[in-house]
């Protein structure tokens, strides 16, 4: 259909975190396999309690019209929409 969705096909990896959820898909497992592969600054973007992990871990995190105030808590930046995210240059705001 050629529609991005984010959806993860993934073997069973979680992190075993002490109050962690344990979801199937650990993106904190691929978010420090990024980290690790590719040696720069990481951008995590989330609407919901699954991706909370993730963006503690990442250099920079971005929550689009969060469903959870967990995260909202967590991320440098809130943001109703994916459009709104175009008013910012992404080199101001990532860490080197």
């Amino acid at each position: 259909d050629n529609i991005f969705t984010g959806k993860i096909v993934s073997d069973y990896r979680c992190l075993e975190i002490p109050s962690c959820k344990k979801y199937y898909v650990c993106k904190l497992w691929f978010i420090r396999e990024l980290k690790k592969m590719y040696r720069c600054p990481i951008i995590s973007v989330g609407d919901s309690e699954s991706d909370y992990c993730m963006s503690t871990e990442a250099d920079y995190s971005i929550a689009v019209n969060p469903k959870s105030e967990k995260l909202k808590k967590v991320c440098k930046l809130n943001v109703k929409s994916f459009k709104e995210l175009l008013k910012f240059d992404i080199n101001t705001f990532i860490p080197r």
